[in-house]
Order: C-alpha cells, then sequence, then structure tokens
C-alpha cells in the first residue's frame, strides 16, 4: 500500500482522486518539483519548496502554503527511511497540492547522448509544467538510437538541455553551461553545481554554444536533482573527455 498526500490529507493511492475537469489534467496546467530522498531525508527540501512557491506566483498559479513536515510524514507512513526515493510535490491549476513517493534507482554513468534533429523549443520551457510530454519523447529519440538520452537545441544549433537534465561543462578553471536566457529550465541542482563550483574558484560563464564550440579537452555533465551530475563520454557522434 502507497500513502500519497492530497490538499493536506494522507491516503491511500487508490483514494486519492481529483476532479477530471482539473486544469493540471485537462491542459497540463500545473507545476511540479522532484526531490531526491536518501534515507529518509529529503535533500534540499525547503529550497525546492521556495523556487515552487516562486514559479508559481510567476506562472500565473496560486502560491500555495507548503509545509515541509508534510514530506516528512509520507517519508515516515511509507516507511522509505532506506535506500533512495523520488518525491514529487505538485501544484495544480485547481489548486490541488499532490505529493507522491516511490523508489528510486541512481542513473549510473557515464552517459551517451544523441542529438535531436529538430529545434526542440517550448514557451513554457524555464518552468517545470505537468505539460511534459515533449521531454519524453526527446527522451525517447534517444532510446530508439541506441543512446541513454537526447540533447535539444535551438534552431541555429545552440545546445539547451536533456531531456530531464541539465547540461555544463568543465574545461580548464573555467564551468561553462546554457544560458538561463535561452529556452530551458535552468534546475536548482545546476545552481547548487554552480555554487559549489564558484567556491573551488571556478570561473562561471552562461553561454550560448554549439557543440563544436565546446573544447576538446572540456568534461561534458548531465545534472538533475535525482542523480547529481553524470559524465556524458559522446554527445552525438562526437566522443568526450571523462
Amino acid at each position: 500500500m502507497t500513502i500519497v498526500f492530497l490538499d493536506g490529507k494522507f491516503l491511500d493511492e487508490a483514494e486519492a482522486k481529483i476532479s477530471i475537469f482539473d486544469r493540471g489534467f485537462l491542459y497540463g496546467d500545473g507545476l511540479f518539483t522532484t526531490i531526491l530522498v536518501t534515507e529518509g531525508t529529503p535533500q534540499f527540501l525547503e529550497r525546492h519548496i521556495s523556487r515552487l512557491t516562486t514559479h508559481c506566483q510567476s506562472y500565473g498559479l496560486k502560491a500555495p502554503t507548503i509545509n515541509p513536515a508534510w514530506a516528512t510524514e509520507l517519508i515516515a507512513t511509507n516507511h522509505a527511511h532506506k535506500g533512495n526515493w523520488r518525491l514529487k510535490l505538485i501544484v495544480t491549476g485547481s489548486d490541488h497540492v499532490i505529493m507522491t513517493l516511490e523508489p528510486y534507482t541512481p542513473k549510473n554513468g557515464p552517459v551517451r547522448c544523441a542529438l535531436y534533429p529538430e529545434p526542440f523549443v517550448h514557451p513554457l520551457a524555464q518552468y517545470k509544467t505537468l505539460a511534459n510530454i515533449g521531454r519524453f519523447r526527446l527522451l525517447q529519440y534517444g532510446l530508439d538510437h541506441g543512446f541513454d538520452d537526447a540533447i535539444s537545441c535551438t534552431e541555429g544549433g545552440i545546445l539547451l538541455e536533456a531531456s530531464f537534465a541539465n547540461l555544463f561543462w568543465i574545461e580548464g578553471k573555467t564551468f561553462y553551461t546554457p544560458s538561463r536566457k535561452l529556452p530551458l529550465y535552468f534546475g536548482l541542482t545546476l545552481e547548487l553545481a554552480i555554487e559549489k563550483a564558484q567556491k573551488k574558484g571556478l570561473i562561471i560563464q552562461e553561454v550560448e554554444a554549439t557543440v563544436d564550440e565546446i573544447g576538446e579537452d572540456a568534461a561534458l555533465f548531465c545534472t538533475n536533482s535525482l542523480h547529481g551530475a553524470i559524465a556524458v563520454q559522446q554527445l552525438g557522434e562526437r566522443p568526450l573527455v571523462v
């Protein structure tokens, strides 16, 4: 039996229901964040909640008050104190607040990433919306072509992101990442990676770069809140330093 959180109540997943007219169901109108739970502890929970609240405000959703204790209780109720778990926090366009919790097996690296052959630009790319099917299709393209994932680009070939992960690369003492001004989701884990790089004295550069503009000695990584940073050993036809 899996327990989920819905609008202040902890319910068996079979009992948790929302209306078929909910805007999240009808239009994908809603936002979410995904949090890694390790040995019963949600990682960077309050920063995830703060970021989701800020995004609700700028997106135009009613920003709910989210109590971090709800996540703690959900973990305890599901006896999720061992191993890794995926905690998903959702706010729908009809003002529902939902939390789900599932076991998670971390992805092993390094990985190989295809380049998606067409421009892949979404007008709400800077948000984690429930209208997420495009990202799954991006991932499936990579899998169908013998890769682990795929990277999206603009019409001009500027690198954006993987299906569910940001990109960064390190060359010498410089940390590069696609600019947050581009149509992409600039994730919390990327922000944390930047903070860590700054503490190590690296120069941070947000850039608009094509594959060919990544240096030969650069080490490229995909990063998100679940698997952290994973090395990319191949990008399209190009092998990379690992």
